[in-house]
């Protein structure tokens, strides 16, 4: 017989538990460098966290909790940078999963504020100012906004996988965005008045150190401020239809749209300026698709360089949150969340003067090329190009 050794080992060392994480705000990182990674300086980054302090603050007062800055710091990171999650966990010292659960807590915070951000001009004065400001713009009376859509990326799901298909050849969620004519407010006037008052006051001086700074910092607010009168503030996003569905349809069964179609009275509650795409109707202008006489080229020359302040904002907000431009790799459901979540925050930043970091361009991915079946000859290769690509 085999005599059986039993070893009393006893119990087995419990693996000691390492808590890592850092607060980027607490390092000596200067409003360029969070910027540079977060999309938002230290005075912005605090006034998010202040806004969802109640919805993030942990109720545990264990020492290893997160706190509500780097909960919003985390979030931040993702959607600045589109990284994998573990990307994001590795940078801010968590696990995938924390981050995983973060992402999760912040957006649902932050969407619950929506109506606080992303706001439809309903009042006689915001319906006025918006006229106001799209005509100072290509002098095009009586509008009220821009309407557009854009694909966001995402990966392939699960589910309805071929209704995810946009014409391009790859999968996204076709997001109806509608912007204002600018955010400018009356605070960045009075910096831009005090600005020139005393630097008139200094130029009759001896020039000193005191007087360059001084113009440099003019010429900076004057340069942020054209930046921010040529984009426009989200007053709707709906990111609720895959990318096989056409503009014309998301916007018709959108609550902005369902609203238009049911309070439109009269012409003096003014227009949405969108592209050939639409129809047209009384509260939907559209571009003449042919024009002849000289007072339709004068319509379509006002309405685009009016329209294209929607056409800016999207450049500008996938140009901010890179996560928009390389694609969301989640559920669509959850992607839907994310999009509404970076409208907000553009919108946040729009209003908190938040410059415009420059990105290096990621190149766009070749669309799939679709069999061609015809004539091999110059003309029906060109043609199949147009069809195809040029829409």
């Amino acid at each position: 017989m085999v005599d059986v050794v039993q070893w009393n080992l006893g119990p087995l060392p419990r693996k000691e538990r390492v808590f890592r994480g850092q607060d980027p705000l607490q390092m000596n990182f200067s409003d360029e460098h969070l910027r540079q990674r977060f999309r938002f300086g230290r005075e912005s980054i605090e006034f998010i966290s202040d806004l969802l302090r109640d919805d993030l603050q942990s109720a545990t007062a264990r020492c290893t909790a997160l706190s509500v800055e780097e909960q919003v710091m985390m979030s931040l990171r993702f959607f600045a940078s589109g990284s994998h999650l573990h990307v994001i966990g590795d940078t801010m010292g968590h696990d995938k999963t924390t981050v995983s659960r973060v992402l999760t807590k912040f957006t649902d915070a932050l969407i619950a504020k929506r109506d606080q951000f992303i706001k439809w001009p309903c009042t006689p004065d915001k319906l006025s100012e918006a006229k106001n400001g799209f005509f100072e713009k290509a002098g095009f009376p009586n509008v009220i906004g821009c309407v557009d859509g854009t694909h966001v990326r995402i990966q392939a799901p699960a589910d309805d996988e071929p209704i995810f298909v946009n014409r391009k050849g790859f999968h996204s969620v076709n997001v109806q965005g509608i912007c204002d004519h600018n955010c400018k407010t009356n605070c960045e006037r009075k910096i831009k008045s005090n600005h020139k008052n005393i630097i008139s006051t200094y130029l009759d001086q001896k020039p000193s150190r005191m007087v360059y700074e001084l113009l440099f910092r003019y010429i900076i607010s004057t340069f942020i401020s054209f930046i921010f009168q040529i984009l426009g503030l989200f007053t709707n996003v709906s990111a609720n239809w895959p990318g096989s569905c056409h503009d014309a349809h998301v916007f018709k069964t959108s609550a902005v749209g369902i609203h238009l179609q049911n309070q439109y009275t009269s012409i003096e509650q003014g227009a949405v300026l969108g592209d050939s795409g639409y129809p047209c109707r009384p509260f939907l202008l559209t571009p003449f698709r042919q024009p002849i006489e000289q007072k339709e080229q004068n319509f379509n020359k006002a309405h685009i360089s009016t329209r294209c302040t929607i056409e800016r904002t999207f450049g500008i907000w996938k140009q901010r949150f890179r996560l928009l431009k390389t694609g969301i790799r989640m559920r669509p459901d959850r992607a839907c969340k994310f999009i509404v979540a970076c409208a907000i925050l553009h919108n946040i930043a729009m209003m908190l003067k938040e410059p415009i970091i420059a990105n290096d361009d990621i190149p766009e991915e070749q669309p799939m090329i679709q069999p061609y079946i015809g004539q091999q000859d110059g003309r029906g290769i060109r043609n199949h190009y147009a069809t195809n690509f040029f829409l």
